[in-house]
């Protein structure tokens, strides 16, 4: 199992590759085709100095209909969730070998434990700075062997509980080696982060090298790779500084220490193996589109409104939007994600004026409901609609685990399995 934490850009849709049984033999017969003859690709395989470059058409195998449709089978939280067991900002999820769920959530600086039947259970950590206490900035929850993790980088620590809660110690968070903007689990229960440079304002220096994804609470500091600088949002001068829409490195991690990673910019994926041999190469035609005038101003509106509602006097707010940047073009995508038996799920990006447009516009998340999906070769297949507003954190199996937020944007954690559509 591997679990992430989202992004600043856009809330994450982050899966956790595990070894799943099912379309099993859908997989092994046709390719992960669902169906579709892989006679019909029209795509291209070639081999560079050992690496495959799996270079897709536009048009997929499965043509205007999936082969896989998504049922719900667990739920927990929501507007009907006792007071014990409501949920806040959910920013990560993990499950333990009894099917116990943790849940971290930001807004309540605590961890919800659910059964494996969907019953609230126990509370772990509240809101402060003692021990055992967590920060209003919880990044994620990771269960490390008998242990569970709690990301709190408000008190620059990882904290530790048993499973029963009771606190254990934390590990330190050296923020001047740089913010930690993502977290994630490889090869089984090996926690890993990417870090973001924050230069002066951490006693660091700022540099061009990119961002590193370290090992963390581990004697070595080793290195997993080092992805592309991101552009979205730097520190400079002390200041954080945004460009909206920007190129970010996005990537996933699986149980069996493979890593997937784009600098979403263009369509083209890298797939490397637990050695950090880059081993294949996935691309797909991409035609960029601009970020125009219409969308800006969609975004500022918003970000004014936001700012309102919590309060931000208007001069401070008019002096935030008048420093906002916005890039040329969007992104080829919002994220990436490792899913059952191989697959790769690829979501696509929605944009201020099509949500606007639709009467759904959402600061939180830009990230499209359609998902680009490819077989374990890296062929492409076609597109999956996620349920409506809801957001993928990982997967076990066959099944994505996520937050699904109702028409009053109260959260749910939700286990959708994936399955065989009617024929």
């Amino acid at each position: 199992m591997s679990k992430s934490v989202r992004q600043p850009t856009f809330r994450a849709a982050r899966g956790l590759l595990a070894p799943g049984l099912l379309l099993a033999s859908t997989l092994a017969a046709c390719g992960g085709s669902g169906g579709a003859s892989v006679d019909d690709w029209a795509g291209t395989v070639s081999d560079s100095a050992g690496v495959l470059v799996v270079s897709n058409p536009d048009a997929g195998l499965w043509g205007s209909t999936p082969a896989w449709t998504m049922t719900e089978e667990y739920r927990v939280g929501g507007m009907d969730a006792s007071t014990d067991a409501q949920l806040g900002q959910v920013v990560g999820l993990d499950i333990d070998a009894q099917g116990n769920v943790y849940v971290a959530d930001q807004q309540a600086s605590r961890i919800l434990v659910y059964s494996a039947d969907g019953d609230y259970v126990h509370t772990i950590g509240n809101p402060g700075q003692g021990p055992g206490e967590i920060g209003q900035a919880l990044a994620g929850v990771f269960v490390v062997g008998d242990q569970v993790w709690a990301a709190d980088i408000m008190n620059q620590r990882v904290n530790q509980y048993g499973l029963d809660g009771e606190a254990m110690g934390s590990t330190p968070l050296d923020l001047t080696q740089g913010m930690p903007v993502r977290w994630d689990e490889i090869d089984g229960d090996r926690v890993i982060a990417q870090l973001r440079s924050l230069g002066a304002m951490g006693g660091g220096e700022d540099t061009d090298e990119g961002d590193p994804l370290v090992f963390f609470g581990e004697e070595t500091s080793d290195t997993l790779a080092v992805l592309p600088k991101g552009l979205s949002f730097q520190i400079s001068g002390g200041q954080m500084q945004f460009r909206f829409f920007e190129a970010e490195p996005v990537w996933d991690a699986s149980a069996d220490g493979r890593l997937t990673s784009a600098v979403n910019s263009g369509y083209r994926i890298e797939i490397r193996g637990a050695d950090g041999t880059l081993e294949r190469v996935v691309t797909r035609p991409f035609e960029p589109r601009p970020v125009e005038e219409s969308d800006q101003q969609v975004m500022l509106d918003g970000i004014r409104q936001l700012m309102n509602d919590q309060g931000v006097p208007p001069e401070a707010a008019q002096m935030v939007l008048g420093q906002a940047e916005f890039a040329d073009f969007y992104p080829a995508f919002a994220q990436v994600l490792a899913g059952p038996n191989g697959t790769l799920w690829v979501q696509r990006l929605t944009t201020p004026q099509d949500m606007a447009d639709s009467g759904t516009f959402d600061l939180q998340d830009f990230g499209s409901d359609d998902w680009d999906v490819f077989d374990p070769e890296g062929r492409y297949l076609g597109v999956m609609t996620m349920p409506e507003r809801f957001t993928p954190l990982r997967v076990t199996d066959d099944a994505f685990w996520g937050v699904q937020r109702d028409e009053f944007d109260v959260q749910s954690v939700v286990r959708f399995r994936l399955t065989e559509a009617p024929s």
